[in-house]
């Protein structure tokens, strides 16, 4: 076998490998995609995931949450969330399977605007960087999720559990303990 052909077989290898990643990472080819310090590989554009995945048609906030219409309450809080009041989301799908997790995010109207992706197998190659995360849209926006507001407690008051007690028993109970060796230890002192 000739030189010529041993280089050009094996230039795409060396030209992967010299890149920074390793061969069996998954590689970002997305236009403008770039590697961004504690965000993961960033694509600013979300209709490219929807062309690259689901062939250009992402669902529609409508369409996500139609598809859980007979589920349970408890099933709808794993996957369907609204977005508290400041945040620049108005809604967040959650979805994950035994490989990845991701986050799907729309706007106030309903239509998908980010998306954040977890493998938890293979790393992704981003411009030469291997990452388990990847960002489709803009990396600072926020999905800030609800408090509890079920509850009419403040940050001031303690939760309360089913017995009206603090739910912090660990430190009601150092405290009770603390105050009876002390009244046991003054009992003993007196003649």
């Amino acid at each position: 076998m000739s030189l010529t052909v041993l280089l050009a077989l094996a230039l795409p290898d060396l030209a992967f490998a010299e890149d920074g990643c390793d061969d069996s990472s998954h590689p970002v080819e997305a236009e403008g995609a770039y590697y961004l310090e504690g965000v993961g590989c960033v694509v600013g554009d979300i209709s490219l995931y929807c062309e690259e995945a689901v062939n250009g048609d992402c669902k529609s906030w409508d369409q996500v949450v139609a598809r859980y219409e007979d589920s349970p309450p408890e099933v709808k809080d794993i996957y369907l969330l609204d977005c508290a009041q400041g945040s620049d989301y108005a809604h967040r799908w959650n979805q994950s399977s035994s490989a990845w997790e991701a986050y799907q995010y729309f706007d106030e109207d309903g239509f998908s605007a980010g998306r954040y992706n977890v493998t938890f197998g293979d790393p992704y190659c981003c411009k030469g960087v291997e990452t388990y995360t990847r960002y489709y849209g803009d990396p600072y926006a926020t999905c800030i999720e609800p408090t509890d507001t079920g509850d009419s407690n403040t940050a001031d008051t303690p939760k309360t559990g089913p017995c009206g007690c603090a739910t912090d028993t660990g430190a009601a109970a150092a405290a009770l303990f603390a105050a009876s060796s002390l009244l046991t230890l003054r009992r003993r002192r007196q003649p």
